[in-house]
């Protein structure tokens, strides 16, 4: 069951959160896009744990968690190129 370990909003609606279950961990960094019953994430970076162990299965559940907290029914996710190998 993945929970919320770690909650930052710095200025300019920039968030940063951590989700871990346990086993593993998902670490989110982006710029916040507030609508009406909607949010965008912009230039959206995440980490985890290591290549391959947090599924599409696990993503989707995370995503699921904070669409219910936000109480929204759509977030739409905006990445960045990647910068590393």
């Amino acid at each position: 069951m993945w929970q919320l370990v770690d909650l930052e909003l710095d200025v300019g609606d920039v968030i940063s959160v951590r989700f871990a279950n346990g086993t593993s961990f998902v670490e989110v960094v982006a710029c916040v896009v507030w609508n009406d019953r909607s949010i965008r994430l912009a230039r959206c970076d995440v980490d985890g744990s290591g290549p391959g162990s947090v599924g599409i299965t696990q993503l989707r559940a995370i995503v699921r968690l904070v669409m219910e907290a936000l109480d929204v029914d759509e977030l739409r996710i905006d990445g960045t190129a990647r910068t590393t190998g």
